[in-house]
């Protein structure tokens, strides 16, 4: 899935948009920022490896060490990848069911820049605007994104409405020490809030109430690259982070 699918498509949470994608199963609690389960071929949403960037998101201290969907929203995403089934067996025993690769917005050539803005119903204010470039041996780019809407009740009967909201940034930068070697940085931070129902302490129904849970996620990659014998020998040494 490219950068112009995205677009056409005027998706704001990925996981709507890997909803559309053949053999894709995604279930979600509530409105945007609940929680969002992705299932490949039948299998469970833990045996659904997800990469951003090339660092393993999966949450290990989740039950059975799933990674949240409900937080990863396009606007910073240039590609997605969606590899099932037997594809997905050079990752491992996490991805029994397949992997989910997503590549945020990548430096390019020349000074290159997008942005945009959107407003509907419930109040919602989508904003997103990145920016990218090189000069000499440094090329880096920058995306920020903010998500606003005051959502509906997550409780059926329930008449309070359950917003959400997301500052989210990911940044990238290569720098060319040489012909065949070049450093390679990334980040991505997003902080979330998302409003959520609990039950009646009386009939203990679900019912409307003022309880929230909030999220920051940070995931970072710095790697070394160099290649050798015209590009036939690679190396890479890279370290992950992901909080």
């Amino acid at each position: 899935i490219d950068r112009q699918t995205i677009e056409q498509r005027q998706t704001v949470a990925l996981s709507d948009l890997l909803a559309t994608t053949p053999g894709v199963t995604v279930s979600r609690n509530g409105g945007l920022g609940a929680l969002t389960a992705v299932r490949i071929r039948g299998a469970e949403d833990s045996q659904t490896l997800t990469l951003i960037d090339g660092v393993r998101v999966n949450d290990p201290s989740s039950p059975g060490g799933a990674f949240d969907f409900a937080n990863l929203l396009a606007g910073s995403i240039d590609r997605v990848e969606v590899l099932r089934g037997p594809n997905s067996v050079p990752w491992g025993s996490q991805a029994i069911g397949g992997v989910v690769n997503v590549t945020t917005m990548q430096p390019g050539y020349g000074l290159q820049a997008r942005g945009n803005v959107e407003y509907g119903s419930f109040d919602t204010v989508f904003a997103n605007g990145g920016v990218s470039g090189k000069s000499g041996i440094v090329s880096a780019s920058l995306n920020a994104g903010y998500l606003k809407t005051n959502g509906f009740s997550a409780v059926s009967s329930g008449s309070e409405p359950d917003g959400y909201r997301q500052f989210g940034a990911t940044g990238r930068i290569e720098i060319a020490l040489a012909d065949n070697i070049r450093l390679d940085l990334r980040g991505y931070y997003a902080h979330s809030k998302v409003d959520i129902d609990g039950f009646d302490g009386v009939t203990f129904l679900p019912a409307d109430d003022g309880e929230y849970a909030k999220t920051q996620e940070l995931y970072g990659y710095a790697g070394l690259n160099a290649d050798f014998l015209g590009g036939r020998f690679k190396n890479r040494i890279a370290f992950t982070i992901a909080d």
